[in-house]
């Protein structure tokens, strides 16, 4: 039976779209693996050179094995936002007689063969074999090497759970990756002592391979309970799918009260929830908040660096929302046109949508309050004056996009609608606020140049009417370019 499905998903994956890109894609891609293959294999190779310039005086298996634990907490989250879950249409098997717990197996051990696993196997395989050159016994060695892909493994079917998870208890799995990032930070922060206590545990179980059934247990119980999850919701890999494609019309239902505004600003916020395109940009996106805000923690970065990162931290999720307001719509746009809605309200309700947005910001960022008041407040003007100056700057910009875009698709290897209109919509946002307050930074005044910013953000938010009307009147001459484009 196995040997039956494998068939079944080898031809599958035979007749994959991917197969009918171009064979200079094919090979560009091809190229791109096997250098990240190499890269791998290289590190695992020299990691022990590297590790003893850096800590001359440390024992390399007790090093690895203390920062192992952070590649394993990170390896989780990574997988939770980028490993794609293995798909198999279960529905028409079950009709068949074939046990559920053998499709159920399948399922789970498909998982197992993903980049994620073999990544690691390809920088800790190398990195033994230099241990055993370096004279470490081999039994220790090997023993280590198992307890690593074990707990590799077991991540592989923990995110495999939390993703599940997220369908069925989504309070539950947002807990647990919450609980891993303050995790992360409690070590980092010397709270507590885990990756000192995770390496010497893994040493010692290397050292007393009997102990190598507490690894592979691990690995044992996180596959079992994938396959019960699985079990008792038969039909979940599809349930994402059906819960997207229905009832999602009935979302921010609160907003039909305000009118045509309100119905278009739902319109546009079941669009984003619906598709793929934004989800992923605003998973490709979290890692890098992650760095920026540990860069309020170091000293490495002066102040006007900060005032930078942080009026940047206050646009983010109105840049991701804003570039491209007209040509995500394409599929729909030319209707929009046709219907009896007035241009001003379209240009509203897109104006509403990008407050929000950054209201968001504000509110999720806002525990920069913890590192500086004066932060706090470059953050509040930076709302301010995206509200007021910047969302228009957007507006305006995205009536040049005449790229269409399938929001249905991934943002990852994809270029629909990246044009050079889209990096230069970026200059103002940190421009125009860091044009207002050089000045006054030029002469001490700081706090004046934060106050300015801000004083312009609301100017700009009061006479927001005026640039609606303007933007409308810039529609209707350009409908007809939009429109063709949008085919």
């Amino acid at each position: 039976m196995f040997l039956q499905l494998l068939t079944h998903q080898w031809k599958e994956s035979a007749r994959s779209a991917f197969w009918q890109n171009s064979i200079g894609f094919r090979i560009l891609i091809g190229f791109s693996l096997l250098m990240l293959a190499l890269y791998c294999v290289a590190i695992g190779l020299f990691m022990d050179v590297l590790l003893k310039m850096a800590f001359p005086n440390q024992d390399l298996l007790l090093l690895v094995s203390k920062g192992l634990l952070y590649y394993l907490t990170i390896d989780l989250i990574l997988r939770f936002f980028l490993q794609k879950l293995p798909v198999l249409s279960i529905q028409p098997y079950l009709i068949l007689p074939i046990k559920r717990a053998r499709l159920f197996n399948f399922l789970v051990l498909k998982s197992v063969v993903n980049p994620f696993n073999l990544l690691p196997l390809l920088v800790f395989v190398p990195f033994s074999l230099k241990l055993i050159i370096l004279s470490y016994p081999v039994s220790v060695v090997i023993s280590w090497l198992v307890a690593v892909i074990a707990l590799v493994l077991a991540n592989n079917f923990i995110a495999f759970s939390i993703k599940k998870y997220i369908v069925v208890k989504p309070f539950l799995a947002l807990s647990l990756i919450a609980f891993v990032g303050l995790f992360i930070y409690a070590d980092y922060a010397h709270w507590i002592n885990a990756s000192n206590t995770f390496g010497t545990g893994l040493v010692r179980i290397s050292n007393a391979p009997y102990w190598l059934i507490i690894p592979l247990l691990w690995a044992r119980l996180c596959f079992s309970i994938t396959k019960r999850l699985l079990r008792q919701n038969a039909y979940l890999d599809d349930l994402e799918t059906r819960k997207n494609n229905t009832g999602t019309t009935t979302r921010f239902r609160f907003l039909q009260r305000y009118g045509i505004v309100g119905e278009l600003m739902q319109l546009e916020l079941n669009l984003h929830l619906r598709n793929k395109r934004t989800k992923s940009a605003l998973i490709a996106m979290l890692p890098g908040i992650l760095i920026i805000v540990y860069t309020y923690t170091s000293d490495q970065h002066g102040p006007f660096f900060l005032f930078g990162m942080t009026i940047f931290l206050s646009s983010i999720l109105m840049s991701i929302l804003g570039q491209m307001l007209f040509a995500q719509e394409a599929s729909y746009f030319h209707l929009l046109m046709t219907l009896n809605i007035p241009f001003k309200s379209i240009f509203e309700a897109k104006y509403r949508l990008l407050v929000l947005a950054n209201l968001i910001s504000f509110i999720l960022f806002s525990p920069i309050l913890y590192f500086s008041y004066h932060y706090f407040f470059i953050l509040l003007a930076g709302f301010f004056i995206n509200s007021g100056i910047n969302a228009h700057i957007m507006l305006y910009a995205s009536l040049f996009n005449d790229d269409p875009i399938d929001m249905s698709r991934s943002t990852f290897f994809n270029y629909q609608g990246v044009n050079i209109t889209q990096f230069l919509v970026m200059l103002p946002l940190i421009g125009i606020p860091t044009s207002i307050y050089l000045p006054f930074r030029l002469y001490g005044l700081q706090n004046m140049g934060i106050v300015a910013i801000g004083a312009i953000g609301l100017v700009g938010i009061l006479l927001h009417k005026y640039s609606i009307q303007f933007l409308a009147n810039q529609l209707k001459k350009r409908k007809h370019i939009l429109t063709t484009a949008y085919k």
